[in-house]
């Protein structure tokens, strides 16, 4: 008998199949470090829009004629766009981009007559949402020039 040496055709194919779970598996553990990623990333540039709104507020306050302190002195919710933060230079652009995702989002203050006024940033991005009770805004304050 002859000792022949190599592999037969259905080792191969079990190395094959072994190797392909091994990276699906890695694969779809990528994915999802990923997602997580951009997912803790909104939340990190929610919280920057947020903490935003105290140095608006210090801001505007001091201003003669400012359009934002006649928003929060009516004592309604309103709105602030990324679009305005970006046009008065809050923000360096009015696109957040996370992963592949081009973001939008807004500013809400809420001004309350016996606390401070609370400042809350949302980010809206196709298919990564990270808060729940984001509404696209209907109309937005003007910040003064």
């Amino acid at each position: 008998m002859k000792n022949k040496k190599g592999f037969t055709l259905v080792e191969l194919l079990a190395v094959i199949v072994v190797l392909s779970l091994v990276i699906v598996i890695a694969g779809l553990s990528v994915t999802q470090v990923r997602k997580n990623a951009n997912k803790e990333l909104a939340k990190s540039l929610e919280e920057t829009i947020t903490k935003l709104g105290p140095t608006i507020y210090s801001y505007e306050s001091y201003l003669d004629n400012s359009n934002f302190m006649d928003a929060y002195n009516k004592g309604d919710k309103f709105y602030i766009s990324l679009k305005e933060l970006k046009t008065k230079g809050y923000l360096k652009s009015e696109n957040l981009n996370i992963g592949n995702v081009t973001c939008g989002g807004y500013l809400e203050v809420n001004p309350q007559r016996d606390e401070k006024a609370i400042f809350k940033g949302y980010i809206n991005c196709e298919g990564l949402r990270t808060t729940y009770d984001y509404i696209e805004p209907k109309e937005y304050t003007c910040l003064s020039d």
